[in-house]
């Protein structure tokens, strides 16, 4: 049964409640990176392998499973491995069976590495962040590029009009001899052909 769990990765844990010595497998040591020699089977020797962020957790899901307030034990922790990374693991648990009243509680359980998946889960993660600041970014893109054309639009018309009317006026003072003697037809023919009363209606609107 162990050479079975050493194979799958899963180690086994047994330990009665409150008590300093915890069994841990070999197939547990070994899921770490260790040989059954190398760690003793004691509380304080595992809990010095627990990252130390996840020991809180680890005691109050443990009380709270003991104390009745959950069916089930399981969560999810990090535990040192031998080279000093951390690595996640899934802690499954349950009551042994034949426990009596006033005895404490036995728990057997099994720890499965799960780095693989986790790292996947964050991967994943990672690419939807991504995902999503490209969405933010494509819609924040559309919201400035709007008013950003609409703005260039204006200005290409009204760069063209004051073009236009400075042909205009140029075209009457060119066309004025000296003594200028244009009749006032003549002046509103010339700014007719060049558009002016459409140039000075519209080129306040274009500004504003």
């Amino acid at each position: 049964w162990d050479l079975a769990l050493q194979g799958s990765g899963v180690g086994v844990w047994d330990w009665v409640v409150g008590q300093p010595d915890l069994y841990l497998s070999p197939s547990w040591k070994c899921v770490l990176g260790y040989s059954d020699a190398e760690i003793e089977n004691t509380v304080d020797v595992f809990r010095n392998l627990i990252h130390p962020a996840d020991r809180k957790t680890t005691d109050r899901l443990i009380g709270e499973y003991c104390n009745g307030e959950a069916s089930g034990f399981a969560m999810e922790q990090r535990l040192r491995h031998r080279d000093g990374t951390y690595r996640w693991f899934l802690v499954l648990g349950n009551r042994a069976p034949g426990t009596t009243p006033g005895e404490l509680p036995r728990l057997i359980g099994t720890t499965t590495d799960i780095t693989g998946l986790k790292r996947a889960q964050n991967e994943r993660a990672a690419a939807g962040k991504m995902e999503a600041i490209g969405q933010l970014a494509a819609g924040v893109a559309h919201e400035i590029n709007t008013p950003s054309q609409y703005v260039g639009d204006n200005l290409r018309f009204l760069a063209d009009a004051v073009r236009d009317m400075t042909a205009t006026i140029t075209t009457i003072r060119s066309r004025l001899p000296q003594p200028p003697d244009l009749t006032g037809e003549q002046v509103l023919q010339i700014l007719e052909t060049g558009d002016f009363d459409y140039l000075s209606d519209e080129c306040p609107k274009s500004i504003e």
